[in-house]
């Protein structure tokens, strides 16, 4: 379908009001400032309809504020929203950084528009986001020969009048929590039995605001859905924080969006094993919460395992609601089982490359891991630490950190995985064989439990942060993950059960992790249920670990083995999208995609994987059978994990202007993977990010083609703040013809929501979007000559200041 058509389609879908189609429009890659020939664009139009709903989607697909009736009127979505007094539209328009300031085809600009209209409180908002009192129009008149109504002529002429402002008995914006829905129909009810509070406003809540919801008692807060935090408040009187201005909206926290929605979607089971997340600021080692969840559990206090932010236990379905009325628990959650999820890579994957495409310089791509340590949590290697180790490893840059003793590999999958990375060797007929950082140091942490029951299997601790610190205390930065939660599972008769795991405390505590330590880079891969069917096209097979923010997601291509193209997906790699807490859809995974299908790489030589792979069929090499092919994003994961090695490496060998970077930072690894990534020919849609292929194939000539510093290309690793909310820089586009590809990555404070959103522009209209804290931009064509950059925060509030980030860009 042609860009025109697809255009055509998103307008109709504006004007029938149809936010699904919209939506789905959007997800498939239509343009979001779409407009046909002269006509209003498509944010225009929706703000002309006073639909919320599809602006607001527009908006974080993208679609620019700013953007104008190309003849006619010449007016903006702001103009057209303050001439119908639309408070709420005005305010999400403002946040997304629209211009008080720009004018229509006679020269009015939003405050004009608004001082003739009825709305106080939008003359206000205009007034408070800088309009300027003294634009004059093509009469030569201010906003202040129009007022309609006194309230505005006082606004106009600097004396601030109090708006009237109704209490709401409902929420303003869909509260989503947990997965769950709040009943937006159900007034709200009186504090009483719980000390913790939903609160809603208008906008994202400053720093000053907070400060006197902080005087009258809300503490701990937490932002949980659209403009909508969670806090805890022990003074039974809610009225008083309805009075507060930025207040719109407050309740209780409803006990039952405590037990998530994957308890009431999945197989109905007689018992959990459970987490009790408890909510911030609770001391979980207190003697009487313990007594409680011993008594409302029926559980001995010896089955219960108490950590610093939530309780593990088995517990009957019968005394989960019991639990729920706990009033320190936040939320609980079904602890999932996870499983391992199962030469010519190099070249698929530019490692070799000498000269990238657009290159001058010929730089060659030297890159090995050496003097990086890399982790590994798997199935364990080859026969273990106290047995001759098979020829790709080198014994000597290995260190052993088994979570449960065992240190060998009895499935093969974890040898297989290492290989991938570090392994180096020879095939009996002399052919090498090299995984994608050969010369890294290795930290083999089996997570494999030979006395799990009722069988040996994946044993993730309690924390899984745990996982990473003792690798992160050795020095490793870069952290490897081949398992996950599958979408398919088994219930207790044997039936396939296919559920998609939303993000999770597991999503979270990979999140903070990265967050606490911001130079870690986390892979996980995406799973291999990309061939199961799904019940609703807004879900995907992406489970809890890969639908973490901070993290890489990996994702399987096709190798080339077999008469296959490596310009194709491959059909099992689980797709997106992630589920997360947006009332409305989930962010876009995987990231990046690598080579997944027969991968040739080390096969282990215990005698228990030995077994293990001829039960499951695994193709041994047909002339040296110490290597197998296997498929499965396990195998992708560890190539972009060993490739962010070779990419630390050349940062600190590299670094911008000859100043030394002593901690790449995981958004800066992120950013460059994710800018050199190759869109795929077949397979996947070609626009990004794509559900299926995230922002593409990872190509490493490219992105050291950025590190090498060539020209029109670099990358800044800054900041943005509640006080200092935009960062902008000027670039050059010295040729003709040619394609901008820019891409902002920031790590996320842990949650289910984007917290701090901040939001890729350049140009004049090219705008990232804000569902993700990976942006992207390819702009094709791109004029020659001067271009800013800019990243700003939208709503010019951020949930934690300051914010860092990375940004990456390259004109090919």
């Amino acid at each position: 379908m042609s860009t025109q058509d697809t255009e055509g389609l998103l307008l109709r879908a504006v004007v029938q009001r149809d936010v699904e189609g919209v939506q789905r429009l959007l997800d498939e890659g239509s343009d979001p400032n779409a407009h046909e020939d002269s006509a209003s664009t498509a944010l225009i139009s929706a703000a002309e309809a006073k639909n919320f709903e599809i602006v607001e989607l527009l908006l974080e697909y993208g679609a620019d504020p700013n953007g104008q009736q190309e003849s006619g009127s010449m007016s903006t979505a702001l103009h057209q929203a303050a001439q119908d007094g639309q408070e709420k539209l005005v305010r999400l328009l403002l946040e997304h950084w629209a211009d008080p300031n720009i004018k229509d085809s006679t020269g009015s600009t939003p405050l004009h528009i608004a001082a003739k209209g009825k709305s106080a409180l939008v003359v206000r908002l205009l007034i408070e986001s800088g309009a300027d009192l003294e634009a004059r129009d093509s009469k030569e008149r201010t906003p202040r020969f129009y007022p309609s109504q006194v309230d505005i002529a006082r606004w106009l002429n600097g004396k601030e009048v109090s708006v009237s402002r109704e209490a709401q008995e409902t929420p303003i914006f869909p509260i989503n929590i947990n997965g769950i829905s709040l009943d937006p129909t159900t007034p709200a009810i009186e504090l009483s039995t719980t000390d913790y509070v939903l609160i809603q406003s208008w906008a994202r809540l400053s720093k000053s605001e907070w400060k006197e919801l902080d005087k009258i008692g809300a503490q701990h807060p937490d932002y949980v859905s659209k403009n909508t935090y969670l806090c805890q408040y022990q003074d039974r009187n809610l009225d008083r924080l309805r009075k507060l201005e930025p207040v719109e909206f407050v309740d209780v926290y409803p006990m039952h969006v405590k037990i998530a929605q994957s308890f009431r979607t999945g197989p109905r089971k007689e018992s959990y094993k459970v987490d009790l997340v408890f909510h911030e600021g609770v001391d979980s080692q207190t003697q009487a919460l313990q007594q409680e969840i011993q008594e409302r559990s029926q559980c001995r206090d010896m089955d219960i395992e108490f950590l610093a932010h939530k309780a593990r236990l088995t517990v009957q379905a019968s005394f989960l609601e019991a639990l729920a009325s706990i009033d320190q628990v936040r939320c609980i959650e079904e602890v999932g089982e996870v499983v391992a999820f199962n030469d010519i890579a190099r070249q698929i994957l530019n490692i070799d490359n000498r000269k990238h495409p657009s290159s001058t310089h010929g730089h060659a791509t030297p890159y090995d891991g050496r003097g990086h340590v890399v982790a590994v949590a798997d199935t364990g290697l080859d026969q273990g630490q106290n047995a001759p180790l098979h020829q790709a490893f080198d014994q000597s840059r290995i260190l052993w950190l088994p979570l449960h003793g065992n240190t060998e590999d009895s499935t093969g999958h974890g040898t297989h995985v290492c290989a991938s990375i570090v392994g180096d060797g020879m095939l009996s007929n002399g052919r090498r064989i090299m995984g994608t950082a050969p010369r890294a140091g290795l930290i083999v942490q089996s997570i494999w439990n030979t006395k799990k029951l009722p069988e040996a299997g994946l044993d993730l601790p309690s924390n899984l942060a745990q996982i990473f610190v003792a690798p992160y205390q050795a020095g490793v930065r870069i952290h490897s993950n081949s398992w996950g939660t599958p979408y398919c599972k088994q219930d207790a008769q044997g039936n396939t059960v296919r559920k998609q795991e939303p993000y999770n405390l597991r999503s979270a505590e990979i999140d903070k992790f990265v967050d606490d330590n911001p130079e870690t880079v986390i892979c996980f891969a995406a799973g291999n249920d990309g061939c199961e069917p799904i019940s609703n096209p807004d879900i995907g097979h992406i489970g809890a670990e890969a639908a973490a923010k901070n993290c890489i997601t990996v994702g399987a291509s096709e190798s080339s083995r077999e008469a296959r193209s490596s310009e194709d997906m491959a059909s099992f790699s689980s797709h997106g999208p992630a589920q997360s807490g947006h009332a409305r859809g989930s962010r876009a995974k995987p990231d990046v995609v690598a080579p997944g299908t027969s991968i040739l790489s080390a096969a282990s030589k215990a005698p228990s994987a030995i077994a293990h792979l001829a039960k499951q069929g695994t193709q041994l090499h047909q002339t040296d059978q110490s290597w197998c092919y296997r498929n499965g994003t396990s195998m992708a994961t560890p190539f972009v994990a060993g490739c962010a090695v070779a990419l630390r490496q050349a940062l600190l060998d590299n670094p911008p202007n000859g100043t030394p970077i002593p901690t790449p930072t995981a958004a800066l690894v992120k950013a460059l993977l994710v800018n050199g990534a190759k869109i795929l020919k077949y397979g996947a849609p070609n626009f990004v990010p794509s559900d299926h292929s995230g922002f593409g194939r990872v190509d490493m000539a490219a992105t050291l083609s950025v590190v090498h510093k060539e020209p029109e290309t670099g990358f800044r690793e800054a900041q943005v703040s509640d006080s200092n909310p935009l960062w902008e820089e000027e670039i050059d586009i010295a040729r003709q013809n040619t394609t901008l590809k820019a891409t902002l990555v920031w790590t996320d404070p842990p949650g289910e929501m984007i917290k701090n959103s901040l939001q890729l522009v350049t140009g004049p209209s090219k705008r990232g979007s804000t569902r993700n804290n990976v942006q992207q931009i390819v702009w094709k064509d791109v004029p020659q000559g001067k271009l800013m950059l800019k990243v700003h925060v939208i709503g010019k509030t951020l949930f934690r200041s300051p914010q860092r980030f990375a940004i990456v860009w390259r004109v090919s």
